[in-house]
């Protein structure tokens, strides 16, 4: 019972005596709870595995097992797991996070009929919406800046005048102050940072019934038929150098607006800036829309996502 509870493993003793006292240890150094999987590397550095489908052994719990110990108190194996991690690094024999994903496999009967396998998309039976809005979710966490980072883009925004001027304007002729309120939030985490940013909000509320929440954000009187009209006066009376029109519900994704902002301090002579977008659909689940017509970073973070487009 080698590769864990309840599998089975057969090996040959031949194989295994080479190891001498060390069958349970990396480079002399006895992997502390995960000495079976110690065996297991490396027997494989030697030959295949070949996968029964069919029940070799009956499994017996008991609370004297090790991992019954070992879930009791997850300090025991602590350095074990990361001497497991850390000796097959150094030795070469991991594969990089990218090639893990696939496996070579062949039948018994056909030995020599080896085909590439993805685990992935072999185990992975979760709708392709699901799918999808976990791989945008990750990738979009990952650019969000640690506070060390923060720091950094404030003593770059400070070397700059504290950055453009940056005015938005959201509008929401739909009765909707959820998702004004929704919009404002998204915005949260940038605005220590842009402290020339300013937010209008553009309504058609009844001022005489208006719901407390209504009451509470700083709207301004508009139509859709007059908004451009209301646009222009906000100009005139404010300098802001940059301004952004979205509807009511549209966020903001972490650090979404200071890339925006970046853009603008590398290229003062552009006129326009524009962003990529992620659309939600309740079915199909999120949508990227790149702008002008690609993203590397996207591609280097999740080469499956656009696999099926390469040449």
């Amino acid at each position: 019972n080698f590769v864990g509870e309840p599998s089975a493993v057969m090996s040959r003793r031949e194989d295994l005596l080479v190891f001498g006292q060390d069958i349970m240890s990396l480079q002399q150094v006895l992997i502390w709870g995960l000495g079976d999987l110690a065996m297991y590397v490396k027997l494989l550095r030697h030959g295949n595995l070949a996968m029964l489908a069919r029940p070799l052994s009956y499994f017996r719990v008991s609370d004297q097992q090790s991992s019954e110990a070992f879930r009791k108190d997850p300090t025991l194996p602590r350095e074990g797991h990361a001497n497991f991690r850390r000796i097959p690094t150094e030795l070469g024999w991991v594969r990089p996070d990218e090639f893990n994903g696939k496996v070579k496999v062949a039948p018994l009967s056909q030995r020599d009929n080896i085909q590439e396998m993805d685990l992935l998309a072999y185990f992975d039976r979760r709708p392709e919406a699901t799918v999808r809005n976990t791989r945008v979710a990750g990738w979009l966490a990952q650019r969000r800046p640690t506070p060390a980072q923060h720091v950094l883009l404030e003593e770059y925004l400070q070397q700059h005048n504290g950055g453009p001027a940056v005015a938005i304007v959201v509008s929401d002729f739909n009765q909707q102050p959820e998702s004004v309120l929704s919009t404002l939030q998204s915005l949260a985490s940038d605005a220590p940072l842009l402290d020339k940013l300013k937010v209008f909000v553009l309504a058609d509320y009844d001022r005489e019934q208006q719901t407390p929440l209504q009451a509470q954000l700083p709207w301004r009187d508009a139509s859709m038929e007059n908004r451009a009209t209301v646009i222009n006066a906000l100009m005139q009376e404010n300098d802001q150098a940059w301004w952004i029109l979205v509807d009511a519900g549209t966020t903001f994704t972490s650090s979404g607006l200071l890339c925006a902002v970046m853009k603008m301090i590398e290229t003062p002579e552009a006129c326009a800036v524009f962003g990529d977008e992620v659309t939600l659909h309740a079915q199909a689940g999120a949508h990227l829309a790149f702008r002008p017509d690609f993203s590397l970073d996207y591609l280097l973070t999740c080469p499956a996502a656009t696999s099926r487009n390469w040449l």
